[in-house]
């Protein structure tokens, strides 16, 4: 078993999540309801990204603008969020890598944490976004 399945595998021994659909050409989606689609793929079996989409671009909004603005929470905000925010000229992402070789079950669940609190956190901090609804109280805790 590559330490890609054994990271999903202990990933959904750790929620409770249903098995992930898989993506063509690698990776695996889980489709979280009240929450982000959370993409997983590792391209080499050594690093394990996490990737979930913020928020589209609204019509008409300045793209430059509204990345200036949020580059500014970023900086403010890196020494207490984990995950990376980024722009794909559509939509903001958040991102989490991690190594595989040093991570055991319990790291891989707290990141995949970690990442959903940060896509929790994003709105709060830019009103007026689409996004998740406040609180996330049963997308992580196992039923």
């Amino acid at each position: 078993m590559s330490r890609f399945d054994a990271a999903i595998e202990a990933l959904v021994a750790a929620t409770g999540w249903p098995p992930p659909a898989a993506r063509p050409g690698g990776g695996v989606r889980f489709e979280l309801e009240g929450g982000p689609d959370l993409e997983i793929f590792s391209p080499d079996d050594r690093r394990l990204f996490f990737s979930a989409r913020l928020a589209a671009l609204a019509p008409g909004e300045d793209p430059e603008e509204k990345a200036a603005g949020l580059a500014k929470a970023a900086a403010a905000a890196a020494k207490r969020r984990a995950a990376i925010l980024s722009f794909d000229g559509r939509s903001f992402n958040l991102h989490l890598a991690l190594d595989l070789k040093e991570a055991g079950p319990e790291r891989i669940a707290e990141s995949c944490q970690a990442l959903l609190n940060d896509w929790d956190w994003w709105p709060k901090m830019t009103p007026g976004e689409a996004g998740p609804p406040p609180g996330l109280p049963g997308l992580w805790l196992k039923p």
